[in-house]
């Protein structure tokens, strides 16, 4: 019995340990509301645990039976799934790589917007603050072999972040579970060469290298080749070969999926359909759509995206861009100043400032609160096409600050905090402003004592852990 509590044992009962939390723990997670929002199915996200579950029971029963190089080998196995799920999340499901990247997106643009404006958004009164307007993702293929530099060595840091996955959006997404199961693994293996010696890692590395290098070799070259050929359909559409680009682009799709969210790949196709006197499809708006963002038309885009949009709801591309432009279309609306007619005590003299005085006609509609009113309309619609969107709901809660709506303003300050909570690590900035905003609430409804434990959780973080909602 004391001959089995040696180093090696215990190594491989320490990892075996570890191994069964990383089951037990889910690997990865997105805001709860992408389910029913975004048909996300969860199970395929979990797929890679449940395909890891039954290797690690084999291994244990392996242990039982005594039969270490097989145990060894399905260890070995098994730690190849956890390090290429990054890969696959961001080839075979891009509705979840698109999200990811776009929720990790956001919520940068909200935090730097915080740090950015902190006078202005951490004062009382937002009768004067400037937002920011925002951009769509415009794609997640973003290996382009525009040249021969693509090919050094110095440059291949972005086949390990952009063609395996490993990106910061998808880090910043990722569970314990995941963490653990490599971790577990690893110290499990640790533990039968502490016991078998340097001779059975050697022994194991013939085999387990070559199969290793030749998988990622065949997932490179597939990354590089559709990119490869992705480049070529730019010179075969402009050769006119119209039905030749629709019908590789289609299958290139299959292939490699993260092109169906590139903005290039998509319009080149939508115009080869065209040009090839193909049948009217919500991908022909989607380009129309373009064409009147980049002209600046955003009211005539909002149309497009939208008829696009409800030909094809699965279309997350064209939610991303319809989502932009109405939250771009709140953010003139707040800053929109119309030119007034002078009060007859001006003598028509010079204004100060761009906004009508109390005593004109206009005084109501040229109101910081009733274009505050205007853009929340935006703001919400945004919210109805994309749900979560964390830089909407930072606008829709100034918005609401601005009109003096302390509650609608609080509850928004909510949903950023519970979105947060998906997030590692969480941004800061914007959190102390969701919580000041809570404190406000609680200020103008009398509850002093709450509204000063709320002003605490804007600058003590650890106070997060125990909210007081």
């Amino acid at each position: 019995m004391l001959a089995l509590l040696n180093r090696a044992s215990l190594t491989r009962v320490c990892g075996s340990l570890i191994l069964l939390g990383g089951l037990i723990y889910p690997w990865y997670q997105l805001p709860s509301l992408t389910g029913s929002s975004f048909g996300i199915n969860f199970l395929l996200i979990n797929l890679p645990r449940l395909i890891v579950a039954p290797l690690i029971l084999a291994f244990l029963l392996a242990i039982v039976w005594g039969g270490k190089k097989f145990a060894r080998l399905l260890l070995w196995s098994s730690l190849l799934i956890p390090l290429l799920f990054p890969y696959f999340v961001h080839t075979w499901l891009p509705d979840v790589n698109y999200l990811t990247t776009a929720y990790y997106q956001q919520g940068r643009q909200a935090a730097a917007f915080s740090e950015n404006h902190l006078p202005e958004v951490q004062a009382h009164w937002k009768q004067n603050i400037i937002l920011e307007p925002v951009s769509p993702i415009r794609s997640l293929a973003n290996l382009s072999l525009s040249d021969s530099r693509f090919f050094q060595l110095s440059a291949w840091d972005r086949i390990v972040q952009e063609g395996l996955g490993y990106k910061p959006s998808f880090l910043a997404f990722t569970l314990k579970g995941w963490e653990l199961t490599m971790i577990g693994i690893v110290i499990a293996l640790m533990g039968f060469y502490l016991g078998d010696g340097i001779e059975a890692l050697i022994a194991d590395l013939k085999w387990i290298v070559p199969i290793a290098a030749l998988l990622l070799s065949c997932l490179v070259f597939s990354i590089i080749g559709a990119n490869i050929v992705n480049y070529h359909l730019d010179t075969w559409f402009a050769q006119g070969q119209y039905h030749h680009v629709v019908e590789t682009s289609q299958r290139l799709q299959t292939w490699y999926p993260p092109l169906k969210t590139d903005e290039a790949f998509l319009k080149r196709l939508g115009e080869a359909q065209f040009y090839g006197d193909e049948e009217i499809s919500p991908l022909s708006y989607f380009i129309k759509g373009l064409e009147q963002y980049r002209g600046g038309n955003l009211w005539q885009a909002q149309i497009y995206f939208q008829t696009a949009w409800e030909l094809q709801p699965d279309f997350i591309a064209v939610r991303g861009y319809l989502a932009s432009i109405l939250i771009n279309q709140g953010v003139e609306a707040l800053h929109q100043f119309p030119s007034i007619r002078l009060s007859p005590l001006s003598n028509k003299r010079r204004v100060p400032y761009k906004r009508s005085f109390l005593d004109t006609s206009e005084s109501l509609e040229n109101s910081p609160a009733y274009r505050a009113a205007i853009a929340t309309e935006f703001f919400e619609e945004a919210l109805t096409v994309f749900p979560g969107h964390l830089t909407a709901l930072n606008y829709l809660m100034l918005a609401r600050a601005i009109n003096n709506q302390w509650h609608e303003s609080a509850q928004l300050a909510k949903e950023i905090i519970d979105i947060e909570q998906y997030f590692h690590p969480p941004h800061l900035s914007l959190l102390g402003q969701a919580y000041l905003h809570l404190t406000w609430n609680d200020y103008h409804n009398g509850d002093l004592e709450t509204a000063w434990k709320r002003y605490r959780q804007t600058i003590d973080p650890k106070t997060w852990k125990q909210p007081l909602y």
